[in-house]
């Protein structure tokens, strides 16, 4: 899948976790084993590029002395870019949500700054974790705004902010920030 995928690139698959396979049932022809791998890529759509690292994907196979079959999918490849039907947004596009609406509402609050998040540049995610508990998501983000305080005016442009947030289906918190807003006219 992700071989096949125009979006991904530098796949690997079972680096970033020890692959599983336990037998569930056993007959006279063939045994079940659930299988678990982990995989990574990176990808770029759109405006939006990053790395997807360390999620795992789940499947059953009916294995006979002949022939390998899969029976299940349990937790299939996710794949960031290409998933236009979705209803609910993917954790991925919440954080970048998240982090534009965080930067905008701290652009907002410094006063004689107008400014706007995202536009300009490419936003980098990283899926860091994703289990049953949420999904934890690095997003950098470009920002730039106009000042005007102390005598002086100007722009800041070019600059990104790098910030983590844990995504549960009810709630997107921060985790940490390591590069926030730099405020020009503090």
């Amino acid at each position: 899948m992700l071989g096949n995928a125009s979006t991904i690139s530098g796949s690997s698959v079972g680096i970033y976790g020890e692959p599983n396979a336990t037998v569930v049932n056993q007959s006279s022809s063939g045994i079940e084993v659930r299988v678990k791998m982990s995989y990574s890529y990176e990808y770029y759509c759109g405006n939006k590029s990053g790395a997807v690292d360390g999620l795992t994907t789940i499947a059953r196979y009916q294995v006979s002395p002949n022939a390998t079959d899969l029976i299940e999918v349990i937790d299939g490849v996710d794949m960031v870019c290409e998933n236009p039907q979705e209803t609910q947004p993917s954790a991925v596009d919440r954080a970048v949500s998240a982090e534009q609406q965080r930067i905008e509402a701290r652009l907002a609050n410094i006063s004689n700054t107008t400014g706007s998040a995202g536009v300009y540049g490419t936003i980098e995610t990283t899926v860091i974790n994703q289990s049953d508990a949420g999904s934890y998501v690095r997003v950098k983000m470009p920002y730039s705004y106009e000042y005007s305080c102390d005598g002086s005016s100007g722009a800041v442009d070019g600059l990104k902010t790098n910030v983590v947030y844990r995504l549960t289906p009810s709630d997107v918190s921060v985790v940490r920030i390591t590069e926030g807003i730099r405020n020009a006219c503090a």
